[in-house]
């Protein structure tokens, strides 16, 4: 059973981190947009100033509200699957030369602490965005309600927290067993048999 709540988990985050490569493509598309409609309106005014036609103002009205919007998807949606991929970067210069289990052991209490941690920044952020919700907050240009801004945030911490409590089993099991129980190992990247 924890061999396919993880396997279903992992397709979950991974297809949540192909969500946020195609975020990240909108936001670079309509930068690129942006800035060849700019420059194009540049070419056509300079040619409307010499015959006296009325200039063109071409751009994507909002950009930069839009593009901090995808941004914020592409950095939260990707964070979960990181996390499943232990792809973090550490530094394991002392505990190299432990055996697997303390080393288990010692990833698993740095996953609670990940978990604390992930779950103060949680609550933290659904209480600005209910602060916001309620006071009706929205962008200046687009007027996209706020909650827009959050909702990647969350869900991406969220799925975070999720992510980092099943390593943290993972590894507490290994630690005591030695064996991986069904779930990930730690190590091996590979579900264990």
């Amino acid at each position: 059973m924890g061999a396919t709540v993880y396997r279903g988990f992992h397709t979950v985050t991974r297809w949540l981190a192909y969500a946020g490569v195609i975020s990240l493509f909108v936001a670079m598309g309509a930068t690129i947009i942006d800035i060849v409609l700019r420059t194009a309106s540049r070419a056509v005014n300079l040619v409307a100033d010499f015959i006296g036609v009325e200039p063109v103002g071409w751009a994507i009205q909002g950009v930069v509200e839009l593009v901090q919007l995808f941004v914020m998807g592409v950095a939260f949606a990707v964070l979960p699957f990181a996390f499943m991929q232990s792809s973090h970067v550490s530094v394991d210069l002392l505990t190299a030369r432990l055996s697997a289990r303390i080393q288990s052991f010692l990833r698993a209490a740095s996953a609670l602490i990940a978990v604390w941690f992930l779950g103060l920044i949680f609550r933290h952020g659904w209480e600005q965005m209910v602060n916001q919700i309620e006071y009706g907050d929205v962008s200046m240009t687009l007027a996209i309600p706020y909650s827009w801004f959050w909702a990647p945030l969350l869900t991406g911490v969220a799925m975070s927290v999720a992510a980092t409590a099943l390593l943290a089993m993972a590894n507490m099991v290994f630690a005591a067993t030695g064996r991986g129980g069904g779930l990930l190992t730690p190590h091996h990247n590979a579900p264990v048999e």
